[in-house]
C-alpha cells in the first residue's frame, strides 16, 4: 500500500464518520437527544428488547426500541431518543421499520394507573 492509498483511505473513512455519525433520519424526524411522549399503540416483545409504536400526536406515530422488559404493560411512555435509524431490519421480529428510535425510557404509565 502506498502512502497515497493510505491517505485516501483515511480521508474516506473520516468523511463517512463526519457525515454519517449522529445524522438525523430526516429533517422532519426528531434526532438523537430529543425527548418525546406518546400513547402506546402497539408493543412487540423481542427477547430483552421491546419495540413500541407511540402516538405522539394525531398524525404522528413513531417506533421506538428500548433494551428493557419492565415497561411492557405501559399505556404511555416518555422516551429519550439516543439514536435514529432509517430502514432498520429486525431479524428477530422478521420486519423492517422505516424510522426507528433507539431510546431509553424517561417515564411510563402502567396499565390500570389513574
Amino acid at each position: 500500500m502506498t502512502v497515497y492509498t493510505v491517505r485516501r483511505f483515511v480521508a474516506m473513512v473520516a468523511f463517512i464518520l463526519l457525515v454519517g455519525c449522529g445524522a438525523d433520519a430526516g429533517n422532519d424526524v426528531p434526532g438523537a437527544g430529543s425527548v418525546f411522549a406518546g400513547d402506546v399503540v402497539e408493543m412487540l416483545p423481542a427477547g430483552r428488547y421491546t419495540y413500541f409504536r407511540l402516538r405522539v400526536a394525531e398524525d404522528d406515530e413513531r417506533w421506538v426500541v428500548v433494551s428493557d422488559r419492565d415497561h411492557r404493560d405501559a399505556t404511555r411512555l416518555s422516551v429519550r431518543s439516543n439514536s435514529v435509524r432509517r430502514d432498520f431490519a429486525s431479524r428477530r421480529l422478521g420486519r423492517s421499520f422505516p424510522i426507528l428510535h433507539f431510546s431509553s425510557i424517561e417515564t411510563s404509565t402502567p396499565l390500570g394507573a389513574p
